[in-house]
């Protein structure tokens, strides 16, 4: 990625959140033992809230990160990619979604606007986050909240 990524194990306070910059590699581990092994991440942008929680387990994961209300621009879609070498280091790599060929994509076929979301993320329907596609568009997706029902 381009921006500079803050990462937090879930539970934690922001004060315990740590940045690795583009092009950097940097050692990990969990700060506590006593919460769920599920990492957030946010990126070093004005407006730009922390994500739904994610598992390093998987191979692949795709996150989509929203803006703060009010302010301009697309969710941003990050891939997290977890490989682990001869010598059993994990390494997570974070990319910057591709619009051109995502992870997921929704397209609306039909002849009306439809409002998609993610299954009632944190149990509450919030307009903010849904994404109104208008007929015949395509849009790039991911889940806001990979670990929650989807």
């Amino acid at each position: 990625l381009s921006s500079t990524i803050y990462c937090s194990q879930e539970g934690l306070m922001d004060s315990k959140a740590f940045s690795i910059l583009p092009g950097e590699s940097l050692p990990f581990h969990w700060s506590s033992a006593k919460h769920q092994r599920l990492l957030r991440m946010r990126i070093g942008e004005d407006n730009c809230p922390w994500s739904g929680t994610f598992t390093l387990e998987e191979t692949t994961v795709c996150l989509r990160i929203r803006r703060e209300r009010g302010s301009e621009g697309e969710p941003f879609l990050v891939r997290i990619v977890s490989t682990v070498d001869a010598s059993q280091c994990h390494t997570f790599s974070f990319y910057r979604e591709s619009v051109a060929s995502p992870f997921f994509r929704i397209e609306n076929r039909t002849g009306i606007n439809i409002r998609v979301r993610q299954k009632t993320v944190d149990h509450v329907y919030d307009k903010e986050n849904t994404d109104l596609m208008s007929p015949g568009s395509i849009l790039p997706w991911a889940w806001d909240q990979p670990t929650h029902p989807h």
